[in-house]
């Protein structure tokens, strides 16, 4: 794989020595931030939250909504 003569590393944000401790803890059962029907999507780090440098989510799919009889009766899906 080859990459452009141009690319260049962006310029280091953090220049101290010891790292910086800024982790904030989730639980695995917390709720996920938007769902639909095909599945669910958990915010990680949003866009603000990174200071506008990228978002990271986790997306959910959910299995295919098998329309059985029972089913449409019992969710009226």
């Amino acid at each position: 794989m080859s990459y452009p003569k141009h690319l260049q590393c962006p310029e280091p944000r953090y220049h101290g020595d010891r790292g910086e401790v800024n982790a904030s803890f989730r639980t695995a059962d917390t709720p996920p931030d938007l769902t639909s029907a095909g599945g669910a999507t958990h915010h990680l780090a949003t866009h603000g939250s990174t200071g506008g440098q990228f978002g990271l989510y986790k997306p959910e799919c959910f299995p295919q909504h098998r329309r059985t009889r029972r089913c449409c009766v019992d969710c009226g899906a």
